[in-house]
Protein backbone atom coordinates (compact mmCIF):
# COMPACT_ATOMS: atom_id res chain seq x y z
CA UNK A 1 0.00 0.00 0.00
CA UNK A 2 2.99 2.38 0.94
CA UNK A 3 4.29 1.77 -2.55
CA UNK A 4 1.38 2.72 -4.04
CA UNK A 5 0.81 5.98 -2.27
CA UNK A 6 4.27 7.02 -3.40
CA UNK A 7 3.94 5.98 -6.95
CA UNK A 8 0.22 7.78 -6.63
CA UNK A 9 1.64 10.71 -4.95
CA UNK A 10 4.76 10.86 -8.00
CA UNK A 11 2.69 10.54 -10.37
CA UNK A 12 0.78 13.43 -9.10
CA UNK A 13 3.91 15.47 -8.43
CA UNK A 14 4.62 14.79 -12.21
CA UNK A 15 1.30 15.81 -13.42
CA UNK A 16 1.08 18.91 -11.79
CA UNK A 17 4.59 20.03 -12.62
CA UNK A 18 3.50 19.36 -16.42
CA UNK A 19 0.37 21.28 -16.53
CA UNK A 20 2.79 24.36 -14.74
CA UNK A 21 5.17 23.97 -17.54
CA UNK A 22 2.77 24.37 -20.24
CA UNK A 23 0.73 26.67 -18.98
CA UNK A 24 3.75 29.01 -17.96
CA UNK A 25 4.94 28.18 -21.75
CA UNK A 26 1.83 29.37 -23.80
CA UNK A 27 1.27 32.30 -21.38
CA UNK A 28 4.51 33.50 -23.00
CA UNK A 29 3.69 32.17 -26.10
CA UNK A 30 0.39 33.53 -26.90
CA UNK A 31 1.42 37.09 -25.35
CA UNK A 32 3.98 37.44 -27.82
CA UNK A 33 1.79 35.94 -30.71
CA UNK A 34 -0.94 38.36 -29.92
CA UNK A 35 1.63 41.22 -29.35
CA UNK A 36 2.68 40.91 -32.63
CA UNK A 37 -0.74 40.27 -34.22
CA UNK A 38 -2.33 43.22 -32.33
CA UNK A 39 0.44 45.38 -33.03
CA UNK A 40 0.64 44.49 -36.79
CA UNK A 41 -3.38 45.04 -36.87
CA UNK A 42 -3.26 48.46 -35.51
CA UNK A 43 -0.71 49.48 -37.72
CA UNK A 44 -3.18 48.11 -40.75
CA UNK A 45 -5.86 49.99 -39.54
CA UNK A 46 -3.51 52.75 -38.98
CA UNK A 47 -3.10 52.40 -42.51
CA UNK A 48 -6.21 52.43 -43.79
CA UNK A 49 -7.89 55.66 -42.47
CA UNK A 50 -4.97 57.56 -44.82
CA UNK A 51 -6.33 59.41 -47.66
CA UNK A 52 -5.10 57.64 -51.17
CA UNK A 53 -1.99 60.09 -51.51
CA UNK A 54 -1.49 59.59 -47.68
CA UNK A 55 -1.07 56.04 -48.55
CA UNK A 56 1.01 56.43 -51.23
CA UNK A 57 3.53 58.70 -49.52
CA UNK A 58 3.90 56.32 -46.82
CA UNK A 59 4.88 53.05 -49.89
CA UNK A 60 8.46 51.98 -49.88
CA UNK A 61 7.68 49.97 -52.39
CA UNK A 62 4.78 48.86 -54.88
CA UNK A 63 4.99 45.16 -55.94
CA UNK A 64 2.65 44.90 -59.52
CA UNK A 65 1.65 41.19 -60.39
CA UNK A 66 0.12 41.14 -63.88
CA UNK A 67 -2.98 38.21 -64.17
CA UNK A 68 -2.15 35.72 -66.85
CA UNK A 69 -4.59 32.45 -67.69
CA UNK A 70 -3.70 29.31 -66.86
CA UNK A 71 -4.65 25.58 -67.96
CA UNK A 72 -7.49 24.49 -66.21
CA UNK A 73 -9.35 28.29 -66.56
CA UNK A 74 -8.10 30.33 -63.95
CA UNK A 75 -6.04 33.40 -63.93
CA UNK A 76 -2.91 33.70 -61.65
CA UNK A 77 -0.76 36.99 -61.40
CA UNK A 78 3.14 37.08 -61.87
CA UNK A 79 5.07 39.85 -60.79
CA UNK A 80 5.74 41.92 -63.52
CA UNK A 81 7.38 45.09 -61.93
CA UNK A 82 8.78 46.22 -58.73
CA UNK A 83 8.69 49.67 -57.63
CA UNK A 84 10.98 51.07 -54.63
CA UNK A 85 12.12 54.62 -53.18
CA UNK A 86 15.23 53.14 -52.02
CA UNK A 87 18.03 51.09 -53.87
CA UNK A 88 18.42 49.18 -50.13
CA UNK A 89 14.82 48.19 -49.45
CA UNK A 90 15.18 44.35 -50.28
CA UNK A 91 11.76 42.39 -50.71
CA UNK A 92 11.98 38.47 -51.02
CA UNK A 93 9.94 38.64 -54.12
CA UNK A 94 11.52 39.44 -57.76
CA UNK A 95 9.71 39.61 -61.38
CA UNK A 96 8.81 36.50 -62.54
CA UNK A 97 7.76 35.23 -59.51
CA UNK A 98 3.99 34.14 -58.84
CA UNK A 99 1.96 36.60 -56.54
CA UNK A 100 1.17 33.77 -53.43
CA UNK A 101 -2.43 33.48 -53.06
CA UNK A 102 -3.38 35.07 -56.66
CA UNK A 103 -5.15 32.39 -58.34
CA UNK A 104 -9.36 32.79 -58.75
CA UNK A 105 -11.62 31.34 -60.92
CA UNK A 106 -13.24 34.22 -62.84
CA UNK A 107 -17.14 34.57 -62.37
CA UNK A 108 -19.02 34.37 -66.12
CA UNK A 109 -21.27 37.48 -64.83
CA UNK A 110 -17.75 39.22 -63.74
CA UNK A 111 -18.53 42.83 -66.17
CA UNK A 112 -14.49 43.49 -65.95
CA UNK A 113 -11.50 41.53 -66.00
CA UNK A 114 -8.66 41.84 -63.40
CA UNK A 115 -5.67 42.64 -65.20
CA UNK A 116 -3.18 42.73 -62.19
CA UNK A 117 -2.63 43.19 -58.59
CA UNK A 118 -0.60 46.23 -57.02
CA UNK A 119 0.74 45.78 -53.33
CA UNK A 120 1.87 48.29 -51.05
CA UNK A 121 4.72 48.19 -48.41
CA UNK A 122 5.64 50.50 -46.00
CA UNK A 123 8.41 50.92 -43.40
CA UNK A 124 11.75 49.68 -43.23
CA UNK A 125 12.14 46.00 -43.70
CA UNK A 126 9.48 46.21 -45.33
CA UNK A 127 5.90 44.99 -44.14
CA UNK A 128 2.41 44.52 -46.93
CA UNK A 129 0.31 46.88 -46.16
CA UNK A 130 -2.45 46.63 -48.92
CA UNK A 131 -3.17 44.95 -52.12
CA UNK A 132 -5.10 46.44 -54.59
CA UNK A 133 -7.04 45.20 -57.81
CA UNK A 134 -6.24 46.50 -61.61
CA UNK A 135 -8.91 46.79 -64.07
CA UNK A 136 -7.34 47.66 -67.46
CA UNK A 137 -5.22 50.50 -66.51
CA UNK A 138 -7.34 51.48 -63.58
CA UNK A 139 -7.39 50.91 -59.57
CA UNK A 140 -10.75 50.53 -58.03
CA UNK A 141 -9.31 50.55 -54.74
CA UNK A 142 -8.01 54.27 -55.52
CA UNK A 143 -11.30 55.68 -57.01
CA UNK A 144 -10.33 54.25 -60.25
CA UNK A 145 -7.13 56.29 -60.46
CA UNK A 146 -4.79 55.52 -63.76
CA UNK A 147 -1.80 53.39 -62.68
CA UNK A 148 0.03 55.91 -64.51
CA UNK A 149 -0.61 58.59 -61.80
CA UNK A 150 0.02 56.16 -59.13
CA UNK A 151 3.56 55.35 -60.28
CA UNK A 152 3.91 59.25 -60.73
CA UNK A 153 2.90 59.95 -57.44
CA UNK A 154 5.25 57.23 -55.62
CA UNK A 155 7.88 58.76 -57.45
CA UNK A 156 8.93 56.29 -59.42
CA UNK A 157 7.94 55.23 -63.42
CA UNK A 158 10.64 52.93 -63.98
CA UNK A 159 10.49 49.11 -63.41
CA UNK A 160 12.92 47.58 -60.94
Amino acid sequence: MSSFLRGLGFGAGFSISVIAIFFVFTKFYTEDDIGSFSQSYEEDAKFRELSFDEQISEATALVIARYSDTEDGGRIAIISEIHKDNESIFLNVKIGDVRQDSKYYPDENEFRTRTATITIYTGSPPEERSTLYLYGDRIAGYGNMPLKLLLEKFGKSETQ
